[in-house]
């Protein structure tokens, strides 16, 4: 008798936990970022590693949004962009030095 009430325990504990794993994991995905959801899904195993586990949801969440690679692309354009126009003024500057020295030696 005592082994049958620590075994309907048992179960109903992890009945519960699994219950709130189950909540825990749709918390976090309803609080991301329709993004940010669109990146976790996409990864290979979402479906068998990431569902209904909110651990390694909250892994891959971090993952992703500690991940700079994506815009780091876009601001290291943004700064080449930003370069070659500094370059064009530099070099422009120089060209109007020389032609200005060139008509100060003239005259």
């Amino acid at each position: 008798m005592k082994y049958k009430a620590d075994y309907d325990e048992c179960i109903k504990r992890k009945r519960i936990c699994n219950n709130n794993k189950m909540k825990a994991y749709a918390l976090l995905w309803e609080r991301c970022a329709k993004i940010m959801q669109n990146k976790i899904s996409a990864i290979v195993d979402y479906e068998t590693k990431l569902y209904d586990n909110p651990i390694k949801l909250l892994k891959a969440i971090r993952e992703h949004a500690m991940d700079y690679q994506e815009t780091k692309y876009e601001m290291s354009q943004k700064n080449k962009e930003k370069e070659k126009i500094l370059q064009n003024i530099l070099v422009d500057s120089k060209q109007q030095k020389m032609c200005w020295s060139h008509i100060l030696e003239v005259h």
